[in-house]
């Protein structure tokens, strides 16, 4: 980080954020819903669930790829910047460019084994 600017504050435990070269989201709440409710829904998306139920599991995660989500047109509904440079000497940032095999990749905790599972981030 520059000096004189805070390094970002990590939401979950107050540490600081560690820098990343991607930053992404959805295009729009309606699309981050849909891709939560695809992963969910999708069968590896039950089986690794089932998996988790059945070892008394308190966290999973699923990976699906974009185009199975979204279909071929999956550029439309996210977005991002990834920044030009290295860490140490970053060089400004540039929208990203999201391959064909782009995945969507959502976690999913419960505090205990009687809790529902709620997505985590997706």
């Amino acid at each position: 980080m520059p000096v004189g600017v805070a390094a970002p504050t990590d939401w979950e435990h107050g540490d600081n954020h560690p820098p990343t070269r991607h930053a992404t989201a959805f295009s729009s709440d309606a699309a981050a819903v849909y891709a939560e409710m695809a992963v969910w829904d999708y069968p590896a998306g039950r089986q690794t669930r089932a998996d988790a139920d059945a070892g008394g599991g308190l966290a999973f995660e699923v990976s699906v790829a974009a185009k199975e989500v979204f279909g071929q047109s999956f550029r439309d509904h996210v977005r991002g910047w990834t920044r030009v440079g290295s860490q140490s000497n970053p060089a400004g940032v540039q929208p990203t460019e999201f391959p064909d095999d782009t995945v969507i990749v959502a976690l999913y905790r419960r505090e205990s084994v009687q809790d529902e599972w709620r997505a985590y981030t997706c």
